[in-house]
């Protein structure tokens, strides 16, 4: 993979499901690493609910001392440790996570928006995932529907902050947090 570009954020009007539509610029039409992660977070100063990707990560794998084949075997057989083999560094995020969208909490509207989005994936419990992966020749588009189910305590959690987006305190919040069980 090259890099990930035109990452849009949108709602679908007839099941109110959150969509993340990408296009993934690929190497050749035998690269395999297609796989990308897609993150949602809040963000401080600005107060901000943020839409993160990171791609590449045979990049990330390689840089880790890894040769190609090692990671191509990693991906055949086990996309799972694939994954967290990329991501279990925190080097990863700062290297090669990017942040597409940013939704400024510091309007009504705004908080409007990231409301209605993360309410979204806490009711419908997932998100759809667009992909038009683009290779020199031609493109091939993907859709899977993201399972949200692990990811509701810390949607909720981002929702009271966004809640509370024109008195929100980074250092109250973290302190009632530490005594809360959040389901």
């Amino acid at each position: 993979m090259k890099s990930i570009k035109n990452v849009k954020l949108g709602i679908v009007p007839k099941s109110m499901e959150v969509s993340v539509n990408s296009d993934v610029i690929m190497n050749s039409k035998d690269d395999f690493d297609d796989l990308y992660v897609v993150m949602f977070n809040i963000m401080d100063d600005p107060l901000r609910l943020s839409l993160i990707t990171i791609g590449n990560l045979s990049g990330i794998l390689k840089d880790r001392g890894l040769t190609t084949e090692q990671i191509k075997n990693l991906y055949d057989n086990n996309p799972e440790k694939y994954l967290s083999e990329s991501l279990n560094n925190p080097e990863s995020f700062d290297n090669y996570a990017t942040e597409n969208i940013r939704i400024v909490l510091d309007n009504p509207e705004d908080a409007q928006k990231a409301r209605l989005l993360i309410s979204s994936m806490i009711q419908n419990k997932q998100y759809l995932q667009k992909t038009n992966y683009i290779f020199p020749n031609e493109s091939v588009e993907k859709e899977q529907a993201v399972d949200t189910t692990e990811l509701i305590p810390q949607l909720k959690i981002m929702l009271e902050i966004i809640k509370q987006w024109e008195t929100f305190d980074i250092k109250q919040f973290s302190q009632s947090l530490s005594g809360a069980n959040i389901k």
